[in-house]
């Protein structure tokens, strides 16, 4: 059977010939939707608009909008970080930023516009993880400094960052301190490590 499709024709831009821009098929779309969504081309028509490419533009932006999240611009840089110069680390990295920033009950603006996210938002996620661990509040500070440092680089400009929120959230800014070990094994110590480690 043929496929009923509703159309507008008509002209655009002030074009002489008038020109087809497919509404939908029916019946999956009912007549009433036809007419509204042909009343509402007509209206941009009106103001000099191709309703066609106004479509594309509208669902360009809206995939831009869904790339532009927190969440999406996180999950892109876990994408990347195998590929960065120094990613011995990368296994234990990518596990704390989905513990501590990729979870929604422990980050509620997970899926907000990442270009909105402030000094004070990422301030208090590390201090809720401060309340649980210094060491992991330390470490986690570094790491979503350096995705932030990452996704506001010039040629990542898809994520609509006009300025790095954490670039003066320090670890001293923080009082935040590494953990330095204040006791090493000595000899005897370490040799019945290695005998252990050999038995077992």
């Amino acid at each position: 059977s043929l496929t009923k499709v509703f159309v507008l024709q008509t002209r655009i831009a002030g074009a002489k010939v008038p020109s087809r821009r497919t509404i939908g098929n029916f019946p999956e779309m009912s007549l009433e939707t036809a007419r509204e969504i042909a009343k509402a081309w007509n209206e941009l028509i009106d103001c000099g608009l191709d309703p066609q490419l106004e479509k594309e533009r509208i669902e360009r932006e809206e995939k831009l909008k869904k790339r532009r999240t927190f969440k999406s611009a996180m999950e892109d840089y876990l994408v990347w970080m195998p590929s960065r110069e120094f990613n011995r680390h990368v296994p234990d990295d990518t596990a704390t930023l989905k513990r501590e920033f990729l979870d929604p009950a422990r980050n509620p603006w997970l899926d907000g516009p990442v270009a909105d996210v402030t000094r004070e938002m990422v301030e208090k996620i590390v201090n809720a993880i401060r309340d649980r661990s210094e060491a992991q509040a330390y470490n986690a500070l570094n790491l979503v400094r350096g995705f932030f440092t990452w996704a506001y680089n010039r040629h990542r400009v898809e994520y609509g960052l006009s300025a790095n929120p954490v670039a003066t959230l320090t670890h001293k800014a923080m009082g935040l301190k590494r953990r330095v070990r204040s006791r090493f094994l000595d000899v005897y110590e370490m040799r019945a490590y290695m005998m252990a480690a050999a038995a077992m």
